[in-house]
């Protein structure tokens, strides 16, 4: 398995390569290979920017369901429940939310 895109150290190195041209081309080659190619590539937000509700990522275009977010202060990815600025951030599992206010 060691060159096999399961493998994740292979398959970073290998994606790092990679001129992929937009942030929704490299979330989805990152989500079918379950593991995010590098932090450069992933769109962050702390806790508190997920929860304030007047904050970028909360106000933002791109903003619309099943938007994913690293959180850099848990360091688990939270996806957008919906398009509006108050709509939840919620874990994979749905068992941790992030609600704006």
């Amino acid at each position: 398995m060691s060159n096999d895109f399961r493998n994740p150290t292979w398959a970073s190195t290998k994606l790092g390569t990679l001129n992929i041209g937009s942030e929704t081309a490299r979330q989805i080659l990152s989500a079918i290979l379950g593991a995010f190619v590098s932090e450069p590539y992933a769109v962050t937000a702390t806790t508190t920017e997920l929860e304030d509700i007047s904050d970028a990522i909360n106000t933002a275009d791109n903003k619309v369901a099943g938007y994913m977010v690293w959180n850099s202060t848990t360091g688990i990815p939270y996806w957008s429940d919906g398009a509006a600025a108050n709509s939840t951030w919620s874990n994979s599992a749905g068992t941790a939310t992030h609600t704006p206010s």
